[in-house]
C-alpha cells in the first residue's frame, strides 16, 4: 500500500492525450485502459524523482559519447538506489493495478525488492542487469523471487522506466551541443520505441533543432530523444534504400511502419507535422499497436520490447 506521500497523482497531458486517443479509436480502448494510467504516472513520478537524482549520479563524458558510448553503459548505478526504492513502492501496486492475473507475482517481486537476502536482487543490481541484458542474472533472481523471467522484467522496466526519465531530465542540460549518430539511446543504451518526423523546432532539444521533417527517435525505457539520419536503420546501421520499405494503414498519413529488410527488424514512425499540438510521443506510440499487430503478422519483429508490442 501507498502512503499518502507516496501517492502521486497521474500527469493530465498523459491523461487528456489518452482520452483523446481513446474517443478517435475505440477499438484500443481495452489497451488504453490497460496502460494510458501507467503512462500517466509514470510521467508524473518522473517529474518527482527528477530533483531527488544526485548531481554527480550520471557522469556526462563528451569522449565517451564520441565514441558511441552511453552515458549509463557500465555505470554503478547505486546513487539511483533510493529514487529506484521509491519507483519499487509507488509503481509495483500500480502495475498489480492495471495487471490483477499478476498480482501475486508482482507482490513476491515487491518482497524480493524490498527485502532482498542477497546481492542478486538489490534493485540495483537488478537495474543494471536489466541493462546490459544479462538474462542468467535476471533468470536467477526470478528463480529466487519463485516468478517467471518475463515478470520480473516486466516488472524492473516498470520500475526503472520513471528513474531514467528523472536521469534523462538531469543530464539533458549537459548533453546540450552533443552529437550522437548511433540509433540506439545514448542515455541508458536502449532501442527506441517509436520514430518522430519533427515539426521545426520541435521537441525542445539541442539535439533536434533545425527544419521540420527531420527524423528523430524515441527511446523505449528512458524516453530520451535524439536525432538519426532519416534512411538508417537504428538496430543494424543498414542504409541501403533497396533493402528498406514502411507500410501504413490506408487513409492513414500520419503513421506508419519503417521496416529494414536486412535485419527484419520494424520501428512505428509518426509524422509530428501532421499533428496539433504535442501529444507526448509514449501516447503515440501506445496509439500505434494496431501497427504493431499487422507488422507481426507480416513475419517483422520490433526493435525494441514494449509491453503492448507483445500482443498478438
Amino acid at each position: 500500500m501507498q502512503t499518502e506521500s507516496q501517492a502521486i497523482q497521474p500527469d493530465p497531458r498523459v491523461i487528456e492525450a489518452v482520452e483523446a486517443l481513446s474517443n478517435r479509436r475505440p477499438a484500443l480502448v481495452p489497451l488504453l485502459a490497460a496502460f494510458g494510467g501507467l503512462l500517466a504516472h509514470k510521467a508524473a513520478l518522473a517529474e518527482r524523482l527528477a530533483d531527488s537524482i544526485p548531481q554527480g549520479a550520471v557522469c556526462v563524458d563528451p569522449a565517451r559519447l564520441a565514441q558511441g558510448v552511453p552515458l549509463l553503459a557500465g555505470a554503478d548505478l547505486s546513487a539511483l538506489r533510493e529514487a529506484l526504492n521509491e519507483a519499487v513502492v509507488v509503481f509495483l501496486p500500480l502495475l498489480a493495478e492495471a495487471f490483477p492475473a499478476l498480482n501475486i507475482e508482482l507482490s513476491h517481486v515487491a518482497v524480493g525488492l524490498d527485502h532482498p537476502d542477497q546481492e542478486r536482487a538489490d534493485v540495483a543490481a537488478l537495474a543494471r542487469h536489466l541493462l546490459d541484458g544479462n538474462e542468467e542474472a535476471l533468470a536467477q533472481a526470478a528463480e529466487g523471487m519463485n516468478v517467471p523471467a518475463g515478470v520480473l522484467v516486466f516488472a524492473l522496466r516498470g520500475v526503472l522506466g520513471p528513474v531514467l526519465a528523472a536521469v534523462d531530465e538531469s543530464v539533458r542540460a549537459r548533453m546540450a551541443g552533443i552529437t550522437w549518430t548511433k540509433g540506439f539511446c545514448p542515455v541508458c543504451g536502449s532501442l527506441p520505441g517509436l520514430a518522430a518526423l519533427s515539426k521545426v523546432g520541435d521537441l525542445g532539444s539541442e539535439f533536434l533543432r533545425g527544419g521540420g521533417g527531420q527524423k528523430h527517435l524515441h527511446c523505449s525505457l528512458c524516453g530520451h530523444d535524439w536525432r538519426i539520419a532519416r534512411g538508417m536503420c537504428p538496430v543494424c546501421e543498414n542504409s541501403d534504400k533497396d533493402q528498406r520499405e514502411y507500410f501504413r494503414v490506408e487513409g492513414e498519413a500520419v503513421e506508419k511502419v519503417d521496416i529494414c529488410l536486412k535485419c527484419g527488424l520494424y520501428v512505428p514512425c509518426v509524422d509530428l507535422r501532421e499533428l496539433d499540438g504535442e501529444p507526448p510521443l509514449e501516447v503515440l506510440s501506445l496509439g500505434m499497436a494496431h501497427l504493431d499487430i499487422l507488422a507481426r503478422q507480416k513475419g517483422y519483429r520490433p526493435a525494441a520490447w514494449l509491453p503492448w508490442n507483445q500482443i498478438d
